[in-house]
Order: C-alpha cells, then structure tokens, then sequence
C-alpha cells in the first residue's frame, strides 16, 4: 500500500510540475526544483517513448541549476529507461492500427527504433505500418464523405475528396468513397434556385 502511495504521489507530483513549467514558461523556481521527483519525470518521458527528455523535464533539468539545485540527472534516467522498456515492448501492429484509426499520420519508426535501442527492443516497423493502414482504412470507411461533399459544395470551395483529410488522400480513396463525396456536392447543387440565381447575372 505505501508503494502504491508513494507511486501516486510521485505522479501527481511530476504532472503538477509538468503543468507549473508549462503555464509558468521557464520561470523554474528553486521550490520546483526541490520538489522535482526525478525518476517519476523520466519514466513518465520514458512511457511516452521519448528518447530524450520531454519539455517538462527537459526544463527543470536546464533550469534547476541556475535556481541553485543540482537536478538527479541518474534518477531521471533510470527513470525514462524505465519507462522506455515499458513503451518498447508494445504491439506494434494494435498501435499503428489505434493511430490510424484516430485518424493519425504514421510515428517516425527511426525515431522510435532509436529510442527503443536505448533499453535493447526492437521496433517491428512494418507491423506498425500494417496496422496503420489498416486503421486509417477503418476512419477514411467511417468518414460522411456524403456531408463533406456537400459543406464543399455549400462553401463554394473547389470540389476534391482528397482534401477532407490528407491522410485518406495518400491512402488512396475508394470509388464508393468518391462517389458519395459527389453525391452530396449534387445534393447541395440540387437545393439551389437556379432561376433565381439566373436572374442575378
């Protein structure tokens, strides 16, 4: 139980930091820097993948030092390979497939394969890539591509289907995909008075 507390508290710590350096700029103070639970910021970096460390800590590790502090720069690297080692042994495939799902652009795969060889894992990039695929495939279905059409249309814009979201673009868009994209921009030509507009010129 005072594992599990002292783990709370060490995360609620680094993220109230996290938040005091980013609302506050590099106004680090000397109380930050006492406060600071090193390895707790590099872990946090480390789950998120970051071979370097993050703003947050990147800015106490700058400033603590002219605050007077000397930041624990072993505990925050025990820390982040912590962490990384955690973030590391990840499905590649699920996570390329969640990211494109959302609708995402692929990760840089160097980048994680360099942050990774830091705790010895490999990076499965092309099962990333795979499962990217497949889940931007999943967004661009699920898209109204009928609505976009017409909004277009509506706006008076130029009419392209690959500029709804560039992602579905480079994928390449079905014809079904196309198909109701122009439907729609017709549904909105077809609610217009021409007559009317004919008369205006």
């Amino acid at each position: 139980m005072q594992t599990i507390r002292r783990s709370i508290t060490g995360s609620v710590t680094a993220v109230a930091l996290g938040l005091a350096v980013l609302l506050g700029g590099c106004a680090v103070t000397k109380k930050d820097c006492e406060q600071a639970n090193w390895e707790q910021l590099g872990r946090t970096d480390g789950l998120n993948g970051l071979g370097a460390p993050g703003s947050s800590a990147g800015d106490l590790l700058a400033n603590c030092p002219s605050a007077g502090v000397a930041p624990d720069r072993g505990a925050y690297e025990r820390g982040r390979l912590s962490g990384l080692g955690q973030w590391c042994t990840r499905d590649w495939g699920t996570l390329g497939f969640d990211d494109g799902r959302r609708g995402g652009t692929a990760r840089d795969m160097n980048g994680a394969a360099t942050a990774c060889a830091q705790v010895n894992r490999p990076v499965d990039a092309n099962a990333y890539l795979a499962g990217h695929y497949q889940g931007l495939a999943q967004y661009c279905g699920a898209l109204d591509w009928s609505s976009h059409g017409y909004s277009t249309a509506a706006a008076g814009k130029p009419l392209d289907p690959g500029a709804v979201h560039a992602a579905c673009r480079a994928q390449g868009l079905t014809a079904l995909q196309r198909m109701a994209y122009e439907d729609g921009a017709g549904r909105y030509c077809r609610t217009l008075d021409w007559r009317a507009l004919g008369r205006r010129q």
